[in-house]
């Protein structure tokens, strides 16, 4: 058998399993330090060679990618390079990201900014690297879960936003290259969503003394988002202009941007262009709403649907109640956005087409619904293998 030590450096064979491992060994051209791969588990020395020369040329891809993006990097104008992380985003990004979306989007982003980047601030954008970023990643990660927190929880969103950063400053020229994309995200785990059934809906309503008005508006502002899938963004923003209660119809066109009681304004537009939609209502529900309007307006005159001061329902209002409402019924407490969910748990229920909850809930895409309620079908193949028992006739004597 021909022998490849000499082609293969620190070829060596292990003497209890008679299998081969190597190192393949080459100097980085930007930082001059020795890279090592170890490789093991080979039946054969050719086995070990094909391997070795994989490594190799991944090794040289990889570096003649570092070498150009250091080149790149040497050739920024000086102004570019000084530039700090903080002043890059406090003068460029956000005055951009600014003009791309809704002010509570931009709200939310900016507190994320302020409280997740404090690590990058002085540092000078175009010197940021993945090892950088990689510390900071794992260091975001390990005060999480000395925290309790689920690791992956808002971990995604937070190295979302800081490569949307970077992403601007390659495109501005502000440094090189996006050292974000270097580093690979924690395996991204399914959230359990709690969600009602029909079953636990029905007990919840139960609790409720509609004599009382504050009740009464807390239990239509609770039925609605529970019968279509609104956002408590949209349900908050709803007019009585938006119900066509000759057609049944309902127009979900604004959402609400909630700072506290005297500072509120409804969005021109909803979460995302896919979110303007228009729903039909079932009987009941218009019939509800119809008994809610003509209630409320001999209270108070305003166009807002879910109110009883003119002020519009805000979401800790009805986390309150989902938490009283759901003690007293005796089911699990759900969130407002749980209310969302429960939603399309029952139109997988009712056997709905994905395509029509899609619609309903106001995706922009099937992949989205399919990955946020897919799960919710696991029990449908059981009853299809049902629906295909007997449909042909295997009795082929005549």
């Amino acid at each position: 058998m021909a022998s490849y030590k000499g082609k293969i450096p620190n070829l060596k064979k292990d003497k209890k399993t008679g299998k081969y491992s190597f190192t393949a060994t080459k100097t980085h051209p930007v930082t001059k330090k020795v890279v090592q791969r170890r490789r093991s588990s080979f039946k054969t020395q050719e086995e070990a060679y094909q391997a070795y020369k994989k490594v190799k040329a991944e090794l040289e891809e990889e570096f003649k990618v570092d070498e150009a993006l250091a080149k790149m990097k040497n050739a920024l104008s000086d102004d570019a390079y000084s530039i700090s992380f903080k002043t890059f985003v406090n003068e460029k990004f956000l005055p951009y990201y600014a003009n791309k979306v809704s002010p509570q989007t931009y709200k939310d982003r900016l507190s994320m900014i302020n409280n997740h980047y404090k690590a990058f601030e002085e540092m000078n954008i175009a010197d940021i690297d993945k090892n950088d970023v990689d510390e900071w990643y794992q260091a975001m990660l390990t005060a999480r879960r000395k925290q309790g927190k689920q690791t992956d929880g808002n971990v995604h969103g937070i190295k979302g936003l800081l490569k949307l950063i970077f992403d601007y400053a390659v495109e501005k020229e502000f440094c090189s290259f996006n050292p974000v994309t270097a580093v690979k995200n924690i395996k991204k785990t399914k959230r359990k969503r709690p969600f009602w059934e029909l079953a636990h809906y029905k007990k919840v309503c139960k609790t409720f003394e509609l004599a009382d008005f504050k009740q009464h508006s807390l239990f239509i502002s609770i039925m609605l988002m529970f019968m279509t899938g609104l956002r408590i963004s949209e349900a908050s923003a709803l007019t009585w202009d938006d119900i066509n209660f000759d057609t049944k119809k309902l127009d979900v066109n604004k959402s609400l941007r909630y700072d506290n009681a005297s500072n509120y304004d409804p969005e021109s537009t909803t979460k995302t262009e896919s979110a303007n939609r228009i729903l039909t209502l079932d009987t009941n529900t218009i019939n509800l709403l119809k008994e809610w309007k003509e209630r409320q307006q001999k209270q108070i005159n305003t166009n807002l649907v879910l109110t009883t001061n003119g002020i519009p329902m805000h979401n800790r209002a009805v986390n309150r109640a989902l938490e009283k409402h759901a003690e007293l019924a005796g089911v699990h407490r759900i969130t407002p956005h749980g209310l969302r969910h429960s939603h399309a748990s029952l139109l997988v229920h009712l056997n709905e087409d994905l395509l029509i909850i899609k619609d309903r809930l106001g995706h922009s895409d099937v992949k989205t619904t399919l990955g946020e309620y897919g799960h919710l079908y696991s029990n449908r193949d059981v009853e299809l293998a049902g629906r295909l028992n007997n449909i042909v006739d295997y009795n082929l004597e005549d």
